[in-house]
């Protein structure tokens, strides 16, 4: 079985590194970071999503920096993998 070819992926500008002072915070980043990381994410009109490399985000977590990267999906690890997953499944079941 072949699959079909996955889009070109590219990075847009440069990878963030951010300590976050606690992941329970409701917005996840604080108004500056968030405010840099919007502007940055702005800057770029053919990004098609956010990556967040953190193990899993809540929903209200990802709800509020979709809200804030103006709609954009926001995805973390975990959602990323299930993503994966998903693409590859094979059965009614697995999907």
């Amino acid at each position: 079985m072949r699959f079909a070819s996955p889009p070109p992926t590219q990075v847009a500008g440069k990878p963030s590194v951010v300590g976050l002072p606690s992941q329970a915070r409701a917005e996840f980043f604080g108004s500056g970071v968030l405010d840099s990381l919007r502007e940055e994410v702005g800057s770029h009109a053919d990004l098609t999503a956010v990556f967040i490399s953190t193990y899993r985000l809540r929903s209200s977590q990802r709800t509020a920096l979709e809200e804030a990267f103006g709609g954009l999906p926001v995805i973390d690890r975990y959602g990323l993998v299930l993503q994966i997953f998903q693409r590859h499944a094979q059965t009614k079941e697995a999907r």
